[in-house]
């Protein structure tokens, strides 16, 4: 055994259960619990730091749950391959360009049913460390079935489907021409070979109701693997009459009261010799015997003639039969050549479309592992460039009136910056909520858009106010009543709802606040452009004009309404 990889996996062992107990930096997570890949073909296991950071430099180790050594090792940098589990040399990947974006996933290349395990994904760093696992589930699809005729069974046909190359384990339905589901008239058996993969044989009887055709299907774990075969049966392959034996029947009903008449005739004659009497009787009993002989030989003639007529019916119709089966022979023929050509075409046409399939593929999968992860950070709270730049195309031009301000706050010249007045630091002078900066600018409608750099200022507030002159509130009551805000003291962020403030879970500092204000579906929200952050959205019902307002405690910093 590699005692360098037990020192390793001891050293690791130890590590983590001395960072358990400092966790919280940060958290690894799966997207999903399970991964399927197909045999032979290549997975990418997904994990990922939370919230986004940058892996470049630490410790991320991916590990099968019954192996000692790692499947993958990057360590100070660099992929470690000599502590890497054999089997898995030269399978594995990390997306270097990737871990500054916290993304630690792993492509493991060429996978193998022994492939088919728990995985967990590891990261470590001084004082931090996470982990989460996920399953790996190995596919094959099977090759499309084949059915073959297994001779008369009863009154019906027996046919076999076969298939092989399946893991896990397929489904085998037997179904109508319309869809109905016929398995259980069949009888299917799996069997394993030595690549661990199944073959499937199932019978299955079709009888005269069944000549529409029937379908062998047979379907794998996922939706896509599904293959079928079908097969049609000539309804005249289940007749068991012939022509012959009913044209033999009708003659035998014609003959037999000839030859009755003949047997009759014969015995009379053999008792009229053994007993002749008198040469009258003899006479009279000569001519009765004629007479008899001359009828039989009318009727034996009567029927010979209609026995000759119905085999010549036979015949006509058995030579009709022979040409029609003679057409319809070379009928199916030629179908079956026409068959054959459109499949050929086909796979001429397949072959030439088979790398532009393979790339709209590829390009439908990157598509909605773009929209999956943009789905995902968006549930996260976080905000897209692209949803932050829908924003900014309603930026509002924003100015402040000193006139209509608080007496103990500042505005610059061009009305885009505030600040406390120096008088305000005096023991006497307190500021308040109610000592803001108001937008000349009101909305009734519509959206809109700002941008107020805070920077590091430990005390302000920021929203909209129906009140447009703040230089004396004298009902502040009224004031409160159509007054939304946004506020940082004490190192927290608490939203003002008319007289009801909550502080938010979030802590995080921003240096950057966006303000977007829809009117119309009466929405306040803001947002940490630091890490484009949804921080917390604002509910309200009012028709009055709303004015935004900048609340700043600082006397050296300015709150800045950015205007790029």
């Amino acid at each position: 055994m590699n005692f360098a990889v037990i020192n390793g996996y001891l050293t690791f062992m130890a590590l983590l259960q001395l960072c358990k107990s400092q966790q919280g930096t940060f958290t690894v997570e799966t997207s999903s619990p399970t991964v399927a890949g197909h045999l032979n073909g290549d997975v990418i296991l997904p994990c990922a730091l939370s919230p986004k950071s940058s892996a470049v430099g630490l410790e991320i180790r991916w590990v099968r749950k019954g192996l000692l050594e790692p499947v993958h090792l990057y360590i100070n940098g660099n992929d470690n391959f000599q502590l890497q589990n054999k089997d898995y040399q030269g399978r594995t990947q990390l997306f270097s360009e990737e871990l500054k974006n916290g993304n630690v996933s792993l492509l493991l290349k060429n996978i193998r049913l022994s492939d088919a395990a728990n995985y967990t994904c590891s990261v470590l760093r001084t004082k931090w460390f996470g982990e989460s696992s996920l399953e790996l589930k190995v596919l094959a699809t099977g090759r499309t079935p084949r059915i073959t005729f297994d001779g008369r069974q009863g009154n019906g046909i027996g046919l076999t489907c076969m298939s092989s190359g399946w893991h896990p384990k397929p489904q085998v339905l037997w179904l109508s021409n319309v869809g109905t589901d016929l398995t259980s008239r069949s009888e299917t058996k799996f069997e394993k070979d030595k690549d661990r993969l199944y073959s499937v044989r199932s019978n299955f009887e079709i009888g005269a109701k069944d000549n529409d055709g029937v379908t062998c299907r047979i379907r794998g774990l996922q939706d896509t693997e599904l293959t079928e075969a079908r097969v049609h049966i000539n309804a005249d392959l289940f007749q068991t009459s012939s022509p012959w034996k009913a044209g033999f029947a009708v003659t035998l009903l014609f003959l037999l009261p000839a030859l009755g008449l003949l047997g009759a005739a014969l015995w009379y004659l053999w008792y009229w010799m053994k007993n002749r009497g008198s040469e009258k009787k003899m006479k009279e009993s000569s001519q009765e015997t004629t007479a008899k002989l001359a009828e039989s030989e009318k009727l034996l003639a009567e029927g010979k003639d209609m026995c000759i007529k119905h085999l010549e019916s036979e015949i006509t119709q058995i030579k009709k039969d022979k040409e029609n089966l003679t057409k319809r022979r070379d009928s199916d023929i030629q179908q079956i050549k026409d068959e054959k050509d459109k499949d050929i075409r086909r796979l001429e046409e397949n072959n030439l479309k088979e790398q532009l399939e393979t790339a709209k593929s590829e390009s439908e999968k990157l598509k909605q592992e773009c929209s999956d992860l943009h789905n995902e950070i968006k549930n996260r709270g976080y905000i897209s460039n692209q949803e932050l730049e829908e924003m900014r195309l309603v930026r509002a031009n924003i100015t402040m009136s000193q006139d209509k301000s608080s007496k103990n706050v500042k505005v610059s010249e061009d009305g885009k910056k505030v600040r406390a007045k120096t008088s305000v630091r005096a023991k006497t002078t307190k500021l308040t909520g109610w000592d803001c900066a108001i937008a000349n600018e009101s909305f009734t409608a519509g959206r809109h858009y700002w941008e107020v750099k805070v920077g590091d200022i430990h005390k302000w507030r920021l929203g909209v106010t129906s009140d447009s002159d703040f230089s004396e509130v004298k009902d502040k009551a009224k004031a409160r009543q159509y007054y939304w805000a946004l506020k940082w003291k004490d190192k927290k962020l608490i939203t003002v709802n008319g007289k009801k403030e909550t502080e938010l879970t979030s802590k995080q500092k921003a240096s950057v606040i966006g303000v977007f204000l829809d009117y119309d579906k009466g929405r306040l929200s803001f947002y940490n452009l630091d890490d484009t952050y949804h921080i917390h959205t604002l509910i309200f019902t009012t028709k009055l004009p709303l004015y935004p307002f900048f609340n700043c405690t600082s006397t050296e910093k300015d709150l800045d309404i950015s205007s790029k």
